[in-house]
């Protein structure tokens, strides 16, 4: 509220009530860290004035990023790891 009352967020209607509830802020968080949507918006202001913000928003996000790595990298191996199918007649 008080990155609000500064005025950080002017042009920004959802952004003023962001935070204003739990559900609000799980909303804001799965939508700046899962989907990657108004990361500037958001994550930047709060991380500039809390710093130690800074450690929830990029571990959450490296999370992210090396789990999907994780499932592509092991379906890529499970692929190549299974021996080929041969058919005889």
């Amino acid at each position: 509220q008080d990155l609000a009352a500064a005025g950080y967020w002017e042009g920004c209607d959802r952004c003023r009530r962001s935070f204003s509830s739990t559900f609000q802020a799980n909303l804001t968080f799965f939508q700046t860290v899962v989907a990657g949507d108004s990361w500037g918006t958001i994550a930047v202001p709060v991380i500039e004035a809390h710093p130690e913000t800074a450690c929830v928003f990029i571990g959450s996000l490296m999370t992210l990023v090396f789990g999907v790595l994780n499932l592509i990298v092991a379906v890529i191996v499970d692929t190549f790891a299974s021996p080929p199918s041969t058919q005889t007649s």
